[in-house]
């Protein structure tokens, strides 16, 4: 690998013109748009004529195909699944192709319709167990017996006969066997966690690591479980045995008998009389705290809140650890990975970044009271425009703009503002404020979910990808009649149109944390995908951000260091639009809290070199 490469062919491409992808993508239709357009996660798609037709935000693109009258669709956040007749077909965002599976009569879908996040599919056909991954975008085919249980959600398949068990994970669509000491009793899936239990053993499954791990538990009988994505907690009435999806391992404290248990994607709460004890699933460790019976507790992806008269506890997932804050707050509001209270008297804000581990006091010029809260920030109104506060730095930082309109939800990780000349979309891993002129007269009408944001300014459409920094633009020849946004992408329905936006970077990180739910920690697999057509090329580097981007005509802006990234050479998957780049988290401890970017130079087969917008690794 080379840290020059990318250099070499800047050197070499500096008079040709850029061709990078737009992050807009439109459907046509001269007889009017069918009824019945579907939106969810990275996919937005619809049926007309006896046609199939499936945006992916990963790819930036729409692909067809022919369906029955009997057909009918299912939907996750990465798959659109067709039953039609004798075969079902599964669609990847991230593959883009469609993967056809010849079924029987009596073939089921295991995963409930109700799961509209997951990325693993489980078709159960007689004696055979199908499970489709969305992310390779290929069915993976095992014998069953008919006593074999079997269970999925989200990224983990779990099944289990008699005493043979096995893991499935969605990131590399592989199965991985365990035998256990005994029959298995009790089967548990969701994020990257699996969980399965004997009489007397608990055996943890981690479809982040594609590894199994064991731990002692007897009196089966007596345990109790409570869980969430990425953990999972066994007690037994005295000790507390965690598990961690991310790191793989197993860990307990001894509780006493429980008042109160509680959680969220990355952390597990349990309070005993006069103490708390918090799990991450980080780190896979607990952390314990006083508690007073007059205290309060709040609880949000990654952080917990503990209020006690004039003495405020916040709790960080990510390390683990509780920090004090000598305040007497007036009010609070929790969200992802902040934690925000304002002071008595004073009005004062204060926001705790899990991130960070650090309480942060706000400029003395932000108005007073609660800010508004995303889940990677928060946004402070001043006299003279705004604030927004970073997680990944504490950093507060201003926008001037005196009247400005602010726009964020305690859900998502977008934060953006409007006045009458400009749309401001802040970009959280450069902590800096991105401004698009408008040509509208109106308000905008701004969208946001998740990580993606998009507003109407008029006859454009402005997109804003946080997990990818980049804001987009276009125009509409048609009034716009219907609008969502997903959590990375958005489609938006005239009367003959259908628009599809991505809200993914091209180097698409599958872990997103901050940003979005799935996380990377030093020692764990990592997997990156690449838009790439077939007989593309691309030079992906990666490594620390340039402290101000270099601007490369014709090609678009560099982000990366070159002096200090690595760089890998990618071509496309066979019967793929994507290339992928797998590698494994060095176990060093100056990786934790540190930011990788990503970047790439592609060379496409038609048309000329061009740099990619960039995605960044936050690890854990």
């Amino acid at each position: 690998m080379l840290k020059v490469a990318a250099v070499v062919c800047v050197g070499l491409a500096v008079n040709l013109t850029a061709q990078q992808p737009s992050a807009f993508a439109k459907l046509d239709f001269p007889a009017g748009v069918p009824a019945g357009v579907n939106s969810l996660g990275k996919l937005v798609h619809l049926v007309d004529n006896g046609t199939l037709f499936v945006f992916s935000a990963s790819l930036r693109n729409w692909t067809s195909m022919p369906v029955g009258p009997s057909a009918t669709m299912h939907a996750t956040n990465d798959i659109v699944l067709v039953r039609d007749a004798a075969s079902w077909t599964a669609f990847s965002a991230s593959r883009g192709r469609f993967a056809p599976l010849p079924v029987s009569q009596t073939a089921q879908l295991v995963n409930p319709l109700a799961q509209a996040n997951d990325s693993v599919l489980l078709v159960r056909d007689g004696t055979s167990l199908h499970t489709f991954s969305g992310f390779t975008g290929r069915w993976v085919t095992r014998a069953i017996t008919a006593t074999t249980n079997v269970t999925a959600q989200r990224h983990v398949a779990v099944l289990a006969d008699g005493a043979q068990c096995s893991g499935f994970d969605a990131f590399t669509g592989q199965w991985h066997d365990l035998q256990a000491d005994g029959p298995v009793t009790r089967l548990s899936v969701d994020g990257v966690c699996g969980l399965a239990t004997s009489a007397n053993t608990a055996y943890g499954f981690s479809a982040l690591q594609s590894a199994w791990a064991t731990a002692p538990a007897v009196a089966n009988a007596s345990w109790t479980m409570f869980r969430n994505d990425d953990w999972a907690v066994l007690h037994d009435g005295v000790v507390a045995l965690g598990y961690s999806g991310l790191t793989n391992s197993f860990s307990s404290t001894t509780t006493g008998a429980l008042s109160a248990r509680t959680g969220d994607d990355l952390l597990a709460i349990l309070t005993a009389p006069g103490l708390v004890h918090a799990f991450s699933a980080f780190t896979g460790t607990w952390s314990v705290a006083p508690l007073a019976a007059t205290a309060s507790l709040r609880v949000t992806t990654a952080a917990a809140l503990i209020v006690d008269g004039p003495q405020l506890l916040a709790y960080s997932s990510p390390r683990s650890q509780w920090v004090p804050l000598a305040l007497d707050s007036v009010g609070e509001s929790v969200a992802g990975s902040i934690l925000a209270v304002h002071e008595r008297g004073t009005g004062r804000a204060h926001l705790f970044s899990a991130l960070t581990g650090s309480w942060h006091a706000a400029p003395v010029d932000a108005n007073p009271g609660l800010p508004r809260i995303a889940t990677t920030g928060a946004l402070l109104a001043t006299p003279t425009g705004a604030y927004a506060f970073s997680s990944r730095t504490g950093a507060f930082v201003a926008l001037f703009s005196a009247g400005v309109a602010l726009e964020c939800n305690d859900s998502s990780s977008p934060m953006l503002a409007w006045d009458a000349a400009n749309l401001h979309c802040f970009d959280g891993r450069r902590d800096r404020w991105l401004s698009v002129p408008r040509t509208g007269s109106g308000a905008c009408n701004v969208q946001i979910w998740r990580t993606n944001a998009f507003a109407i300014d008029g006859n454009d459409v402005i997109g804003f990808s946080c997990q990818g920094g980049a804001v987009a633009r276009t125009t509409l020849q048609e009034t716009v009649v219907a609008f969502r946004a997903n959590s990375e992408s958005a489609s938006l329905v005239t009367a003959h149109s259908v628009l599809g936006l991505s809200g993914t970077p091209e180097p698409e990180c599958l872990s997103q944390f901050p940003d979005f739910r799935r996380v990377a920690v030093v020692g764990a697999p990592f997997r990156l995908h690449l838009r790439l057509l077939a007989t593309d090329v691309a030079l992906l580097g990666y490594g620390p951000v340039l402290p101000t981007p270099a601007v490369l005509p014709p090609l678009g802006t560099l982000l990366l260091d070159t002096q200090a990234a690595v760089v890998q050479f990618l071509a496309p998957e066979v019967d793929a639009d994507r290339a992928v780049f797998a590698a494994r988290i060095p176990e060093d401890p100056a990786l934790h809290f540190a930011s990788v970017w990503f970047q790439a130079l592609v060379v496409p087969a038609v048309g000329s070199p061009y740099l990619t917008d960039a995605s960044v690794l936050w690890i854990g």
